[in-house]
């Protein structure tokens, strides 16, 4: 059976549902936005991940989005986590992160989205309206 995949570009984490006050109050399996990706990966897989051909590359090449693959282990809600960054930045600080989970049914998929969606919602005090998936 095909897999159907889900990734959530998630500048904010659902796992956080007191109101924030700042972008990095949110996090994702313990990253936030503006973190150094050197806290939770070496610099050598961070350069192995940047020269990966697989590697997503962003807006000219000026970002990159790296599977943070140190942290697989210790994943609680997320299969994959990634890190956008600046790859000429050294300090490697992370400006958005992806939250990856893979469903075998696509309706399920439709659910657990728009559960995270409501929650982001919520957490941000949002009244967002735009396009959802049919359930």
């Amino acid at each position: 059976m095909k897999k159907f995949i889900i990734i959530f570009i998630l500048i904010f984490n659902f796992q956080s549902f007191s109101k924030a006050n700042d972008i990095r109050d949110f996090e994702i399996e313990g990253m936030s936005i503006g973190d150094s990706l050197l806290n939770f990966s070496s610099e050598q897989s961070i350069k192995n991940e940047i020269n990966n051909k697989s590697t997503s590359v962003y807006y000219e090449d000026r970002y990159v989005s790296l599977v943070v693959t140190e942290v697989r282990n210790k994943l609680e809600i997320y299969e994959e986590v990634k890190a956008v960054v600046n790859p000429k930045d050294k300090s490697y600080k992370i400006l958005a992160l992806e939250g990856l989970l893979s469903f075998t049914d696509i309706d399920e998929c439709y659910k657990k989205q728009l559960s995270i969606s409501n929650d982001i919602e919520d957490s941000l005090n949002l009244a967002v309206t735009g396009e959802q998936w049919d359930l």
